[in-house]
């Protein structure tokens, strides 16, 4: 049975959501990671 949630456009949007957390976040999750804090702008 097709899930009636997995639209175009919800697909369009996850993967808007993995190019940007590939771009914007994961480069620093390291940094982050020793510093020991996540920058509270990432909640």
């Amino acid at each position: 049975m097709k899930n009636p949630f997995d639209t175009p456009e919800r697909a369009a949007y996850r993967e808007t959501i993995a190019k940007f957390v590939a771009a914007e976040i994961k480069p620093h999750v390291d940094a982050w990671d020793e510093a020991g804090a996540i920058p509270w702008e990432i909640h």
